[in-house]
């Protein structure tokens, strides 16, 4: 299975969710199961790129831990993480139509975004 993965995307805070621990959970729990893995690092977002989708203002003060993240904090980490786990679900997507098959990006979505 082609999956896309980095440490990267892992974060082990969150506040109240423990959504930026899962895509090391899954991976692992993948490969403990004998599950044969392609692992391919993602392509991270760009600022620009997650401005298509959101205020840019909003996306500069997360990223620069000026403005509270989806999981109600300012930590560094979280946001590091972000371009990675994005980039993660869009590396799937993008490999997925170019090769016609699945891919998987095991992340829960960050999407709580305004």
């Amino acid at each position: 299975m082609k999956v896309f993965y980095t440490p990267k995307m892992v974060a082990l805070e969150g506040g109240f969710s423990h959504s930026p621990q899962k895509p090391a959970l899954a991976v692992g729990a993948w490969l403990e199961a004998g599950i044969p893995l392609d692992i391919e690092e993602p392509m991270p977002v760009t600022a620009e790129e997650f401005s298509l989708a959101h205020d840019r203002r909003h996306v500069e003060g997360i990223l620069s831990f000026r403005e509270k993240n989806g999981f109600g904090n300012l930590d560094p980490v979280i946001a590091a993480s972000l371009p990675y786990t994005t980039g993660s679900m869009l590396s799937a997507a993008r490999w997925a139509i170019a090769h016609t098959s699945s891919a998987a990006a095991p992340c829960s979505g960050f999407h709580h975004a305004r």
